[in-house]
């Protein structure tokens, strides 16, 4: 997992070097001591789009991670450390900037580094349901920590999406932290019912000083900045709003999320520090 573009990343030359060394032992042949190398290489991002240091390993996710829970609080708009005893839900127009939930400042420097996963418990008024779950970072001073990314020179922390109908895993091959959906079936939503789903959000890597937040957004639509115009919004061009993909009478109704008591709806993050 390297900081950056992955354009850029790939042609700085030490990494050209690296790829040349795995091209020339299993396209040349060549025993060039490749089977040493560290199978795992992750760069520990850091306010300002700078890199902490380098963590390498021969397992991922890495094997000192510790998945840690925070809870989503749906009355008070929070991600803590338990379970809130009161049941709660909030709603919100699908195809408005949703909701989002807010950590305490963490009490001292934390890393996070790995896959990330929400269960959540969802409603929605219309047959079928986007969740777009968008993970940001805001240092002591409440500024948000962005990050060069391929497409995107402002982009959060992390992102997931899952289309509620192709909620369906497969039990076999999904595990705590990593769901895997066979899509191999639609299943529609029944207005008010309850679902209980998995949402994968894409690995990350990010050292937080003292005193920062983390925060988790959900909306029925692509993440937006207040106030941010053009293409360079969050997400850069690639954007899901193609009306033949996402027609209004499917998608564009009240999203209702359940925290909670028995609905323990949680991030699920992969702490390493």
């Amino acid at each position: 997992m390297q900081a950056g573009s992955y354009f850029h990343t790939f042609l700085q030359p030490k990494n050209v070097a690296l790829q040349k060394r795995f091209f020339d032992r299993y396209l040349k042949g060549i025993d060039n001591g490749w089977e040493r190398e560290p199978r795992v290489e992750v760069e520990l991002r850091a306010p300002g789009d700078t890199v902490r240091k380098t963590i390498t390993s021969d397992a991922w996710p890495l094997e000192q991670t510790r998945w840690t829970k925070f809870y989503l609080d749906a009355g008070a708009k929070t991600l803590g450390p338990t379970n809130p005893a009161q049941a709660a839900e909030a709603s919100y127009r699908a195809l408005s900037p949703g909701v989002t939930f807010t950590t305490q400042p963490f009490d001292k420097e934390t890393a996070f580094v790995g896959p990330v996963k929400a269960k959540l418990f969802v409603s929605s008024t219309t047959p079928d349901m986007d969740l777009f779950a968008t993970v940001c970072a805001f240092d002591p001073e409440g500024k948000e920590m962005t990050f060069l990314a391929a497409p995107e020179p402002k982009a959060p922390v992390t992102q997931g999406w899952l289309r509620v109908s192709q909620r369906k895993l497969d039990p076999k091959r999904s595990t705590e932290y990593l769901p895997y959906y066979p899509h191999d079936e639609r299943q529609d939503l029944k207005a008010g019912e309850v679902y209980e789903v998995d949402l994968e959000i894409w690995p990350m890597s990010l050292s937080l000083p003292a005193g920062s937040r983390l925060t988790l957004t959900l909306q029925g639509k692509d993440f937006e900045r207040p106030g941010e115009t053009g293409p360079m919004r969050g997400v850069a061009w690639f954007t899901h709003d193609d009306p033949t993909d996402r027609p209004p009478e499917r998608f564009d109704g009240i999203n209702t999320l359940y925290t909670g008591g028995a609905r323990e709806s949680h991030l699920l993050m992969p702490l390493v520090s």
